[in-house]
């Protein structure tokens, strides 16, 4: 699967760190925790 024709990763991640109507928590949730989650990582919190 080639997915750099498809979205816009890597920026995709600066653009949901800028929002505004998400707390840090929330980015943070989004762009580490789900995924250490997921994965079964330490997430360092």
């Amino acid at each position: 699967m080639d997915l750099s024709r498809d979205n816009e990763y890597p920026e995709s991640l600066y653009h949901i760190w800028e929002r505004k109507d998400l707390t840090e928590e929330q980015k943070r949730g989004i762009l580490r925790d789900n995924a250490a989650e997921m994965y079964g990582l330490d997430n360092g919190s």
